[in-house]
């Protein structure tokens, strides 16, 4: 969007080519100097964000569950020992005993953490084919670093280029 001549004898040499949803908000060329017959194209561009958008998110380590001691847990609540006093109780009632038990018990075996995470946006070449692929890749990478053995490196580099030429045409 040069609109003045870039050059001594007047023509417009000089252009600034963009994006559409990038496009400068001023543009101006600079005389010609001693040096060059060209002029210096100066533009303004609209600032845009580039800093990476973050959540915070309340979550639970789910593997570090030990399902020895939540079943013990389960079994030795009012779920599993007062079923007598149970009896008389309305279905909302029930919901209301069951829900409060088995958040306690989550509670008190996987607590839940704030955690702050990446707001990633996918491409839109990227679907779910894609990304059964790559966590195909990554299970193999995780084998062949483990074991070290020639098949384990075979497999991975097979799903790598099976990644290559699937996900990103």
């Amino acid at each position: 969007m040069v609109n003045e001549s870039t050059h001594r004898q007047g023509n417009t040499l000089g252009l600034v080519i963009t994006r559409r949803d990038c496009r400068p908000s001023d543009c101006t060329a600079q005389p010609p100097d001693i040096i060059s017959d060209h002029s210096l194209v100066l533009c303004r561009f609209p600032s845009t964000s580039f800093a990476v958008h973050r959540t915070t998110r309340s979550i639970r380590s789910w593997k570090r569950l030990n399902r020895v001691t939540f079943v013990e847990s389960l079994r030795s609540s009012q779920l599993a020992v007062e079923t007598s006093e149970l009896e008389g109780k309305s279905a909302a009632e029930l919901f209301d005993i069951y829900d409060d038990t088995i958040r306690r018990i989550v509670d008190k075996h996987v607590p839940t953490f704030t955690a702050t995470v990446r707001d990633n946006k996918l491409s839109p070449w990227f679907d779910s084919e894609c990304r059964q692929s790559r966590r195909r890749a990554r299970m193999f990478e995780r084998r062949y670093r483990r074991t070290h053995r020639a098949d384990d490196k075979l497999a991975l580099i097979c799903q790598v280029r099976i990644i290559c030429t699937r996900c990103t045409t």
